[in-house]
């Protein structure tokens, strides 16, 4: 297996991150290659002056995020496993997905990051920027990005 690809494909739910693992099942030889399915949870901020109250909520909040980024790799894992892909999640928290998915990609040696599209316009690209152009420039391996 050591001569084979290793796919990372990021995924949030979204209709472009779906199309992204769709990809990334076309591309994997099961019998050479691995799939890392990576979700990023957004980490919401907890600001010192915030009261208990506050805290409890951003605490709530952000169990219901990570629930759901949990339901999101399920799914993906049980389409891995009817169709004998080899694969690992990867659910992780942080400030900045992006940076998390370029930092996830470096460390596990990964040959090809997927990721989607947000077709996001020009000018909405160039004030907030996208993860998939982050990816792009600041990722050390190949990237693929689907629409």
């Amino acid at each position: 297996m050591s001569s084979g690809v290793t796919y990372m494909v990021s995924v949030d739910g979204s209709e472009h991150a779906a199309h992204a693992f769709e990809t990334a099942r076309k591309l994997v030889r099961p019998e050479e290659d691995r799939l890392l399915l990576l979700t990023v949870c957004q980490q919401l901020g907890k600001e010192a002056q915030t009261d208990d109250m506050e805290q409890m909520k951003l605490s709530d909040a952000q169990g219901k995020l990570v629930q759901r980024s949990r339901s999101i790799l399920l799914h993906m894992e049980n389409v891995c496993k009817e169709e004998n892909i080899p694969f690992r999640s990867i659910l992780l928290e942080s400030n900045s997905p992006r940076e998390a998915i370029v930092q996830e990609a470096e460390k596990e040696n990964v040959d090809v990051l997927i990721v989607g599209s947000r077709g996001l316009g020009t000018i909405s690209r160039l004030l907030l920027g996208s993860v998939s152009d982050y990816c792009v420039h600041h990722s050390s391996c190949a990237v693929l990005v689907v629409k």
